[in-house]
């Protein structure tokens, strides 16, 4: 036991002395994460805009009720609506500048009222998923609209056409009993159908099951859990290196020839660095609870949870390192596996944009396992049985690695 404090007191002093270096760790990450944040409109993220352009060629009163229904409510922050030639919409579909042309046709809103076949054309803009999107489903909401009140209300609107189409041939005023008629008509339609409505006849009630809420999270906030991991890996390199200059100032050769002197030399090595990714997530997880709101309850689980993943990537960098015949070829290919697990990890892009195939290969890889456990338990999506799951298999995981980097230290690397 005193052979292993002495370790870890020369490990702490010989980290300290290199304090810039703690400076890149954790200035990287924020300095990312900053710019990510801001990029995307802070924690709320940005509220996208659709821009939809019109072409009404038929600029009748059901045309221009068509187009105020996209200014309603919610919708009237979502849609931005220009009418334009038919010339410039085709042009501006074309050139991706806006996402969704609609064009109304002649004679569209004679045939709504008629009931008659008639259609809208939608040109969307292909390189836009999800905006489209929303002009489809209210134009959908709209085509329902019209023919559920026809089938309600279609024999009454068709005799309002028809006043109207005898006023515009013959000039002649409508018959008041006609009129009459329709209004008696359309009373008495109502009073049937207002039993329904007032109060409905079908209550829905939406309950949330409480295993599958989410919080809403905005891209900064899916990046969070990203850029914690990017910095765990940057810290797990780093601190894997120093392999190197035990074994070129003759350290390791010392260790080899003393009992238990190796096992200490690396389990002292591991708890320093559990401290340092203890002490650094102890940073970066406050500040980025604070930003996003986050429940501090859940800070000292997450910074465990920074700490394990930190301590078996370092072991797992460390059995890079002590693969590699040299420093150079050491520092190339532990740098050749840093980036690419940081991308197909998570660290650079949330799983939730990448394709599916690419997010099913980086959930499953070292760094991209603990993110999305890490990222599911801020979100309250996970509980704490399945994350201790994943930690028994990371701890056993990461002993076995400690096994095999004393083994190859104590046979070959010591006495390179």
């Amino acid at each position: 036991m005193h052979t292993l404090w002495n370790e870890v007191e020369k490990e702490i002093r010989r980290r300290l002395g290199d304090r810039w270096v703690f400076l890149y760790w954790v200035g990287i990450p924020l300095v990312i994460g900053t710019i990510v944040t801001v990029g995307t409109g802070g924690s709320a993220g940005p509220k996208p805009v659709v821009e939809l352009v019109v072409v009404d060629r038929d600029e009748s009163f059901v045309s221009s009720m068509l187009l105020s229904s996209f200014e309603q409510g919610e919708l009237k922050e979502r849609i931005r609506v220009d009418s334009v030639s038919a010339d410039v919409g085709e042009e501006l579909i074309s050139r991706g500048e806006v996402s969704a042309l609609l064009i109304i046709p002649s004679g569209f809103g004679d045939a709504v009222l008629r009931d008659q076949p008639t259609s809208l054309t939608l040109k969307t803009n292909p390189a836009q998923a999800i905006l489209p999107r929303i002009v489809e489903e209210v134009l959908n909401v709209e085509v329902d609209a019209v023919f559920y009140a026809h089938r309600i209300f279609g024999e009454e609107v068709r005799g309002v056409v028809d006043l109207i189409d005898a006023f515009e041939n013959d000039g002649a005023r409508p018959d008041e009993e006609a009129i009459a008629a329709i209004s008696v008509q359309i009373s008495r339609v109502v009073e049937q159908v207002v039993p329904f409505l007032l109060p409905p006849a079908i209550e829905v009630e939406m309950i949330e099951d409480p295993s599958q809420s989410e919080q809403h999270a905005s891209f900064a906030f899916l990046f969070f859990p990203g850029v914690l991991m990017m910095s765990t890996l940057l810290i797990a390199q780093g601190l894997s290196g120093d392999v190197w200059n035990e074994r070129e100032s003759g350290t390791l050769s010392r260790m080899v020839s003393m009992p238990q002197g190796l096992t200490c030399f690396l389990t002292g090595k591991l708890i320093v660095a559990a401290l340092i990714f203890l002490v650094i997530s102890s940073l970066l997880l406050p500040a980025g609870f604070y930003y996003h709101a986050v429940s501090f309850t859940k800070l000292p689980l997450a910074s465990f949870w920074l700490t394990l993943a930190g301590c078996s990537l370092y072991l797992l960098m460390l059995a890079i390192q002590l693969s590699c015949p040299t420093r150079k070829s050491a520092g190339l290919f532990t740098t050749l596996v840093l980036f690419p697990l940081m991308m197909i990890g998570g660290s650079f892009f949330p799983f939730e944009t990448m394709p599916d195939w690419m997010a099913a290969i980086g959930k499953w890889s070292p760094n991209g396992v603990m993110l999305e456990h890490l990222k599911r338990y801020l979100l309250d999506q996970h509980s704490l049985i399945e994350m201790l799951g994943v930690a028994v298999a990371v701890v056993t995981g990461s002993c076995v690695l400690l096994v095999v980097a004393t083994a190859v230290i104590r046979h070959s690397f010591a006495k390179g």
